[in-house]
């Protein structure tokens, strides 16, 4: 299994680093979660197609989490006009939106098959399974648990704090990978639930300038689990 960090921004675009959006391959087969940056590129550039992109997961409807979709979707209409990729939403009324402007592009003809986050299990193709948690950072914000290839990875998405909405599975399993951003509050303020975790590797993305020295000390210290900085097209085999 691979993690790719395609994008580890916070809200905005910074020079070295696009807004998030991040890619899990199994066994031949992608998964994204998040979509704030122009990811179509980095598909046709991995050499990749829409069909390789089984499911997008978005974890809340905030445009830097989301706004590569329309370019990914639109992809999709150029080839053929039947394919399996599945695209879940947080909210029903983004695909009214999406729909609408699919609708208003010429030459596209393709049936997307979206579907709205709900909590609890939300997808499994066999290879891949995944579950969604609410958050409190908005309205209709989600944590994703994905399990795959026997392992478990957890991925947090905004929260409005750690202490009040941390996933609570996270305090309950053994976990391969979680992935925490580092944009709302200072990546401190997450050892507090994370040293109540039984967890191997901590992923910091989404990441504020003023998390970035910070995170590199983290780095160098000792905890019970690997912590990692994220960067724009970092790679992560687990």
């Amino acid at each position: 299994m691979k993690i790719i960090t395609i994008g580890t921004s916070h809200g905005v675009p910074e020079p070295h680093r696009r807004c998030t959006s991040t890619l899990l391959e199994t066994n031949g087969r992608y998964y994204f979660i998040d979509v704030g940056t122009f990811v179509v590129e980095d598909v046709i550039n991995m050499g990749l197609t829409i069909d390789d992109i089984k499911a997008i997961f978005i974890t809340h409807p905030h445009a830097d989490h989301s706004d590569g979709l329309p370019s990914l979707i639109t992809l999709s209409g150029w080839y053929r006009e039947q394919h399996d990729t599945v695209v879940v939403l947080p909210q029903e009324e983004m695909i009214g939106g999406l729909t609408a402007w699919l609708n208003s592009v010429e030459r596209l003809k393709s049936t997307i098959n979206f579907r709205v986050t709900q909590e609890g299990d939300v997808y499994d193709d066999g290879f891949v399974k995944v579950s969604a948690v609410p958050t409190l950072h908005c309205k209709n914000s989600f944590a994703y648990y994905v399990e795959a290839e026997g392992k478990k990875l957890l991925f947090a998405g905004d929260m409005r704090s750690p202490d009040i909405d941390f996933p609570p599975r996270a305090f309950e399993e053994e976990f391969d990978l979680i992935v925490l951003e580092a944009a709302h509050f200072g990546p401190d303020g997450t050892l507090n639930a994370l040293s109540k975790c039984n967890v191997k590797n901590v992923v910091y993305t989404h990441i504020a300038p003023h998390a970035e020295e910070r995170l590199d000390e983290m780095e160098k210290e000792e905890f019970p689990y690997k912590c990692i900085k994220a960067y724009d097209g970092m790679e992560l085999v687990l």
